[in-house]
């Protein structure tokens, strides 16, 4: 119960920050828009930035909270991957470096796979050095499917390690309010790996950053 209320009040805040400013800018056009036309393309575009983030913000809690039972189909995880890190450098600029197995499939829903490549990868660029190396590993064994994603990033405290997954949660609140993102990212990533029973691991990376790893049973 505590940890919904906590979800509900933060999610509260989430919403009304951008809610907030748009109104803000709206106001500001109003008063001012008529003698000061240079105000209304700056206030346009905070509040399509802010109505995008709300919207992203939703889709995310939706995800989340909405349970959908999808038909599940063998696709080919390297070629989900190799597509989230084309997307994803045009956006960020660490180096993203793939060691892929060509020939592993598994039996997912493609928008569930891309949903936890796409947050790993955006966590590990929102948090690394913009000229830092992201080290992307897929392989399996006999019994698993397995994931890794290794950033050069701040690192996270061992202490904090099962916190990162709760909805919102940031570590350090001071860096983190300059990192853009609704925090929901690795609840995502937690609650599709619980779907399909596998695990997630945290370790460091040498000699800064995380390891992610994912464990998917065949």
């Amino acid at each position: 119960m505590q940890r919904e209320k906590e979800f509900i009040a933060n999610a509260s805040h989430e919403l009304k920050t951008p809610l907030a400013g748009i109104l803000g800018h709206v106001n500001l056009i109003r008063r001012h828009g008529d003698k000061h036309p240079e105000l209304i393309a700056k206030s346009l575009r905070y509040i399509d930035q802010e109505a995008q983030r709300m919207s992203q913000l939703i889709n995310e809690l939706l995800i989340l909270e909405v349970h959908q039972t999808k038909k599940l189909t063998e696709i080919n995880l390297s070629q989900v991957v190799l597509a989230e890190v084309k997307s994803l450098q045009g956006a960020y600029h660490q180096k993203i470096i793939t060691d892929l197995d060509p020939e592993l499939s598994y039996r997912i829903t493609t928008g569930d796979f891309q949903s936890l490549v796409h947050n790993l990868l955006e966590n590990a660029a929102k948090y690394s050095p913009p000229d830092s190396t992201i080290n992307v590993q897929l392989t399996a064994d006999d019994h698993q499917i397995i994931l890794s994603v290794a950033d050069q990033g701040q690192g996270i405290a061992r202490e904090n390690r099962e916190k990162v997954f709760e909805r919102f949660y940031r570590e350090d609140e001071s860096h983190s309010n300059k990192v853009a993102g609704s925090g929901i990212g690795l609840a995502i990533v937690k609650m599709i790996i619980e779907k399909y029973h596998g695990k997630i691991t945290i370790r460091d990376n040498e000699p800064s950053g995380t390891i992610f790893t994912v464990y998917l049973p065949k």
